[in-house]
């Protein structure tokens, strides 16, 4: 999606690509930014649309609950000082917490038990040589 040609309401839920399988997911401000958190900025950082995705293409999200637009926005700038971890406090944690869900990141979960699956796969080939 071409950001100079759309206006996206404040409190909306966006994302990019971050890598083949995992989204990178923001939150536009009232002054058309996108608020997310990442490594690169270590908490959560208002960006324009090109810095958030990389110069990539970026999609409109559906709301993650029923919170008003202006209460997740209220709610991304309350969390956004909070120290970016790759698995406990990353974009799709901040995203949750900002429209009132638990903390949690699937695709964080799905990394981990991917690894697991691929550790548990090496010791067993490693047991039958």
């Amino acid at each position: 999606m071409n950001s100079k040609l759309v206006w996206v309401l404040p409190g909306t839920r966006v994302s990019t690509f971050l890598f083949p399988f995992y989204r990178h997911y923001g939150v536009v401000t009232e002054t058309g930014l996108v608020l997310s958190c990442s490594a690169r900025s270590g908490r959560a950082v208002a960006e324009t649309f090109a810095v958030f995705s990389g110069g990539q293409d970026w999609r409109i999200e559906p709301p993650l609950s029923d919170l008003p637009r202006w209460m997740v926005l209220a709610r991304a700038y309350e969390f956004a000082d909070r120290a970016y971890h790759i698995s406990d406090w990353n974009c799709e944690t901040y995203l949750n917490v900002c429209f009132g869900l638990p903390p949690r990141s699937r695709q964080a979960e799905l990394t981990v038990a991917a690894a697991g699956l691929g550790l548990i796969a090496y010791a067993a080939s490693r047991l039958a040589a």
